[in-house]
């Protein structure tokens, strides 16, 4: 069975890599709000030609069913998980921003929000719902799972 790690903090999103070199499915990394984390992420999580995550040894998941390295790589790069999470108002406002298609999903975490809506007032995002209404809308027309 996968595993997917929510890792500690966004600062460790170079590290997706390594922590998937110890046999994980994914990784979910929090308190996405720039672009830039992203693509760190995705460079650490993709292998060549769409990342740059290195080999890292034989334990990552399904490598002892695949062992072409470069058919193991073609298949990872379709099977891994990949997902963020939208905590700020920050990261709902910049969403567009933020998202990219190599990413499997994005989940929010209601509490983390809350903070900081209660902390960085805005005029017409006031609530979780409306925050997560926000993210729907933006999202109507984009193929990536939003939970």
């Amino acid at each position: 069975m996968g595993v997917i790690l929510r890792i500690k903090h966004t600062r460790y999103a170079h590290l997706a890599g390594n922590y998937l070199d110890l046999g994980l499915l994914g990784i979910k990394v929090p308190e996405v709000e720039d672009p830039e984390v992203v693509q760190e992420a995705i460079n650490a999580f993709y292998y060549p030609p769409i990342g740059r995550r290195s080999w890292g040894g034989e334990v990552g998941f399904g490598k002892s069913d695949i062992e072409d390295r470069v058919e193991y790589s073609r298949w990872w790069n379709k099977t891994g998980i990949l997902a963020i999470k939208i905590e700020s108002i920050k990261a709902v406002l910049n969403i567009r921003d933020i998202i990219d298609p190599l990413l499997t999903f994005m989940d929010d975490g209601a509490n983390d929000l809350n903070f900081s809506l209660e902390t960085t007032p805005h005029l017409e995002l006031k609530t979780y719902e409306d925050c997560r209404a926000f993210v729907d809308k933006e999202f109507a027309d984009v193929d990536i799972r939003v939970k």
